[in-house]
């Protein structure tokens, strides 16, 4: 993905708003608008990366979503809180037979 490097002032225009920002090229033409993101998405955005480039073990996709479906049945079956689905998913990467 190409990227463009905001000098500072760029930079505190975008963090100083919450709104889109016209990007103009030298002649006043619009070329897009950038939407600055949620605080949120990007706190989330950054612990992905620096999960992807650490070297802790990974949780394969089949593992998650066979937990998920687990918890699933069990939520239908009887009554799920917080605790009790905390728990099941503390058992569930254990190993434990739920």
């Amino acid at each position: 993905m190409p990227q463009i490097i905001l000098t500072e002032e760029q930079t505190r225009v975008l963090e100083g708003t919450s709104e889109s920002v016209e990007v103009r090229d030298p002649h006043g033409r619009i070329l897009a608008f950038l939407r600055p993101l949620d605080p949120d998405l990007a706190e989330t955005i950054l612990e992905c990366k620096r999960r992807l480039a650490s070297s802790e073990p990974r949780i394969p996709s089949e593992q998650v979503q066979a937990h998920l479906r687990k918890l699933e049945e069990i939520r239908q079956r009887e009554d799920m809180d917080r605790e009790k689905m905390l728990d099941l998913l503390r058992r569930l990467r254990a190993g434990e037979e739920v």
